[in-house]
């Protein structure tokens, strides 16, 4: 994962507290890389938030214990990144191309 993917999720919790989560997920996306606390303010202010509330709610110590456990149930399935695709309770790793996912889906259904 990346250095800032935690303070990101929480971000997007915050943002989802004000109905914008898609706004600023979609912002945070395109500079990911470039992620830092001062950027995901600048986002979530581009994103329209009520920047008094999220500055409140990003530091509600309840948003991190969400992430916190989301961290462990990924890490105990397996996941190591995202988007992290499971059909029938079976990692999907190799699998990314339409065709190879409706067999897998196809060969889910039969079992």
């Amino acid at each position: 994962m990346h250095k800032a993917a935690e303070i990101a999720s929480i971000a997007s919790l915050a943002a989802a507290k004000q109905n914008k989560c898609l706004e600023l997920s979609q912002l945070m996306f395109k500079d990911y890389k470039k992620l830092n606390d001062a950027l995901i303010r600048t986002l979530a202010e581009k994103a329209g938030l009520d920047m008094a509330a999220f500055d409140k709610d990003i530091k509600d110590p309840a948003l991190s214990k969400i992430i916190d456990a989301e961290m462990k149930l990924g890490k105990s399935v397996g996941v190591r990144g995202v988007p992290a695709l499971y059909i029938n309770g079976k990692p999907t790793k190799k699998a990314r191309s339409a065709p190879a996912l409706s067999k897998m889906i196809e060969q889910a259904i039969k079992e």
